[in-house]
């Protein structure tokens, strides 16, 4: 399919000896957005940290942009796809701070002007008043949520 950006098929996902997923389907056509939602140790986040070479799946096969994933592959990945962890410690202060240093680095200046940022908060459901709250004190999910709006995977 063309417009296809992530396919997996048959996807497993094991940590040891505990099987979290097994014969996992998805195909993410290019504009379409997917919720992961289920239990902490699931595979949700290792799902996207195999997508970007991170991990491998225990089983079965991941394709990116009809790709097959390799070492080549999930570099391309990288260059277009954010991920950042749950559980990572970005500092204290302002959500709105956080994202403004972000978007100040030279790679990120004419990504993320105000409109846009309002435009993806929108669409992703976030209250507007999340940038006044202070980073530290939203969950880990909630972090991940807030950051979302970087991450595209077309």
């Amino acid at each position: 399919m063309q417009d296809e950006i992530i396919r997996y098929e048959s996807a497993g996902i094991s940590f040891g000896r505990k099987k979290v997923l097994s014969d996992f389907f998805l195909c993410i056509p290019r504009g379409k957005k997917v919720l992961m939602k289920g239990k902490s140790g699931t595979g949700k986040s290792t799902l996207i940290k195999i997508l970007m070479g991170f991990e491998k799946l225990s089983e079965g096969s991941v394709y990116y942009r009809g790709k097959p994933l390799s070492p080549q592959v999930a570099w391309q990945v990288r260059k277009e796809v954010a991920y950042v962890s749950q559980d990572t410690d970005l500092g204290e202060g302002p959500v709105k701070a956080l994202l403004e240093e972000v978007n100040s680095y030279r790679p990120n200046r004419e990504k993320m002007k105000p409109e846009k940022l309002h435009m993806f908060m929108n669409e992703l459901e976030l209250e507007k008043d999340i940038l006044d709250k202070n980073f530290e004190n939203l969950s880990g999910g909630r972090k991940a949520e807030d950051r979302d709006f970087n991450s595209s995977a077309a």
